[in-house]
């Protein structure tokens, strides 16, 4: 009995949500065709593995996820014959002649946001990527920024991370959001009376012994800061609102929110800029 025909998805992580997605969606079409579809990981994906594979699978033919810059690179020739896709290959790998898809980001640019804003939400992000997003320059003057610090790889370095370094005067930031920088703003010797407003400061992890500071200030609080989130986890971590160099300043902090059982540093200045209550 002949088997089916095979394609083979190379590149894989099976630990990639958008790689598990796309793979549903290359067996959903396979299953129209009667094909059967192998994911093979990277590290079975190199330039020499190639020929061996094809001699063990005779695929009718392969996809080649290039969405990853750790992914190895993998260009037509080393396919001889057999039918090849791309999906997602950056600048550098758009080798003349290949076949490949793109993902038209400024599409789902477009339709993200307008979906997004039509809630009227109170923070919204920019989604950022190790690419250049074109869509991206274009769209983000009036949408929130959000910079996530997704990984360290040694932890001592982290109390040094920060979201926003504000040196410059009189900046605006409207419903801003710094995730799990050990700082969210800093605000230095040429920051002048910056305008926070509706914005969020955020961990959804902690270590014991470091710092999650959400605003700092080398000098006094000059910031005007109104309805802010302070999103701290627990008490592992030393949890601050307001760290000053100087006290007095003309800054205030407005109602912010922030869950008064977890702040833990005796130093915290933020009571002495506190305009509302905490929500």
């Amino acid at each position: 009995m002949q088997s089916a025909p095979r394609i083979l998805y190379l590149n894989f992580h099976s630990y990639e949500e958008k790689h598990r997605r796309k793979l549903a969606g290359i067996r959903r079409f396979a299953k129209t065709r009667g094909w059967s579809v192998s994911a093979v990981p990277p590290e079975e994906s190199r330039p020499a593995d190639i020929k061996n594979l094809l001699a063990r699978f005779r695929p009718a033919g392969c996809v080649v996820e290039c969405s990853d810059d750790h992914n190895p690179d993998l260009p037509p020739r080393l396919f001889g014959k057999t039918p090849v896709v791309h999906l997602d290959p950056p600048e550098k790998l758009k080798w003349h002649g290949a076949v490949s898809v793109v993902c038209d980001n400024e599409a789902v640019a477009c339709a993200a946001f307008a979906e997004l804003m039509a809630g009227h939400p109170v923070a919204c992000a920019v989604v950022t990527s190790h690419r250049l997003m074109h869509w991206a320059e274009t769209r983000v003057q009036n949408v929130a920024i959000h910079p996530l610090l997704s990984h360290v790889s040694n932890r001592k370095f982290f109390d040094a991370t920060v979201g926003f370094d504000d040196n410059n005067s009189n900046n605006s930031y409207l419903r801003c959001y710094s995730d799990q920088f050990s700082t969210g703003w800093i605000f230095g010797p040429k920051s002048g009376n910056a305008i926070l407003d509706g914005c969020i400061v955020y961990w959804y992890d902690s270590d014991p012994g470091h710092r999650h500071t959400g605003l700092k200030c080398d000098g006094a609080l000059k910031a005007m800061v109104t309805g802010m989130w302070f999103g701290f986890k627990d008490r592992q971590a030393v949890n601050t609102v307001l760290s000053v160099g100087e006290e007095g300043g003309t800054g205030f902090i407005a109602d912010p929110r922030v869950r008064e059982e977890l702040l833990n540093d005796p130093a915290d200045a933020f009571r002495a800029y506190l305009r509302g209550s905490l929500h």
